[in-house]
Protein backbone atom coordinates (compact mmCIF):
# COMPACT_ATOMS: atom_id res chain seq x y z
CA UNK A 1 0.00 0.00 0.00
CA UNK A 2 1.29 3.43 -0.90
CA UNK A 3 -0.01 6.67 0.59
CA UNK A 4 0.42 9.62 -1.77
CA UNK A 5 0.55 13.27 -0.75
CA UNK A 6 0.20 16.25 -3.03
CA UNK A 7 -0.78 19.90 -2.52
CA UNK A 8 -4.47 19.20 -3.04
CA UNK A 9 -4.57 16.28 -0.60
CA UNK A 10 -2.73 18.29 2.06
CA UNK A 11 -4.98 21.35 1.70
CA UNK A 12 -8.24 19.39 1.56
CA UNK A 13 -7.22 16.79 4.13
CA UNK A 14 -7.78 13.90 1.74
CA UNK A 15 -5.33 11.07 1.28
CA UNK A 16 -4.80 9.03 -1.85
CA UNK A 17 -3.87 5.37 -1.63
CA UNK A 18 -2.42 3.10 -4.25
CA UNK A 19 -2.80 -0.62 -3.70
CA UNK A 20 -1.59 -3.55 -5.75
CA UNK A 21 -3.94 -6.52 -5.45
CA UNK A 22 -2.83 -9.76 -6.99
CA UNK A 23 -5.13 -12.23 -8.76
CA UNK A 24 -7.26 -14.49 -6.54
CA UNK A 25 -7.23 -11.93 -3.70
CA UNK A 26 -10.53 -10.53 -2.42
CA UNK A 27 -10.71 -6.82 -3.32
CA UNK A 28 -13.43 -6.10 -0.75
CA UNK A 29 -11.29 -7.62 2.01
CA UNK A 30 -8.28 -5.50 1.04
CA UNK A 31 -10.46 -2.37 0.96
CA UNK A 32 -11.85 -3.18 4.41
CA UNK A 33 -8.32 -3.64 5.77
CA UNK A 34 -7.26 -0.25 4.43
CA UNK A 35 -10.28 1.46 5.99
CA UNK A 36 -9.65 -0.22 9.34
CA UNK A 37 -5.95 0.65 9.35
CA UNK A 38 -6.67 4.27 8.43
CA UNK A 39 -9.26 4.57 11.22
CA UNK A 40 -6.77 3.14 13.73
CA UNK A 41 -4.16 5.62 12.52
CA UNK A 42 -6.58 8.56 12.83
CA UNK A 43 -7.63 7.43 16.31
CA UNK A 44 -4.02 7.41 17.50
CA UNK A 45 -3.29 10.84 16.07
CA UNK A 46 -6.48 12.37 17.51
CA UNK A 47 -7.78 13.57 14.13
CA UNK A 48 -10.96 11.51 14.26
Amino acid sequence: MHKKHNAQSVLLGRDTFGVTVYPNVDYAFITALIVILEEINLDRSGKD
